[in-house]
């Protein structure tokens, strides 16, 4: 029997995204739900704002061993792709904000990420108990969304790409920005034409290498 959807449901919906393989006959799972409450197993999350993030892990049965939402914040949350980290976790790509209010946070473990444009990307590293190792954020003034992430098996790190909208984007320590090539501060970050793909090189660390 599979047990991860057993359990109250109270949430307006669940919204699964990405699967991965744990190496160990199971697999970890990330998406988004909204609305209330959702049961995964025994654990139940609440959707923090409209919508939230989730990870789950199940085994090789098909039962829940956890599951974790967003921490909190101010925006709202999805996890869009995932991929293993070569050490039992997963790296988990997604996006956060709140339309087209800037400044909104997410809370991911003991870090607080704020965005910069109306959607910005978050990265974040979690073992294989659950627990947040770290999360970091890229973004800037427009609508920016991660499509993909991937195990770099040399580097023991991610690869990550998506897009980014209007005017420019800004990432790392020290910071990198990358401009698109319209510079029109004013164009919808969500029309076709205007929006940039961008690949980011992050270390098994949370440091992002390069941005191209």
């Amino acid at each position: 029997t599979n047990t991860a959807s057993t359990g109250p449901q109270t949430s307006l919906w669940r919204q699964p995204s990405a699967v991965v393989a744990d190496g160990a006959g199971g697999c970890f799972v990330t998406g988004r739900l909204a609305g209330g409450e959702a049961t995964f197993g025994s654990t139940t999350l609440t959707a923090r704002n409209e919508h939230d993030m989730f990870v789950m892990r199940l085994d090789a049965k098909g039962a829940v061993e956890w599951a974790i939402s967003g921490g909190g914040g101010t925006s709202n949350k999805g996890g869009t792709s995932i991929a293993s980290d070569g050490a039992g976790g997963v790296f988990v790509a997604g996006q956060f904000g709140f339309g087209v209010q800037r400044g909104k946070t997410a809370i991911f473990g003991s870090t607080t990420l704020t965005s910069s444009g109306s959607f910005d990307w978050f990265i974040m590293q979690v073992n294989g108990t659950g627990v947040i190792e770290w999360a970091i954020r890229a973004g800037g003034s427009g609508d920016d969304r991660p499509a993909s992430i991937a195990f770099d098996p040399a580097s023991k790190g991610a690869l990550v790409t998506g897009t980014f909208g209007c005017c420019t984007i800004t990432f790392g320590t020290p910071t990198t920005t990358l401009t698109s090539p319209d510079g029109d501060t004013e164009t919808l970050a969500l029309i076709p034409s205007k929006v940039q793909t961008l690949v980011l090189k992050v270390d098994r660390y949370g440091s992002i290498l390069w941005g191209a």
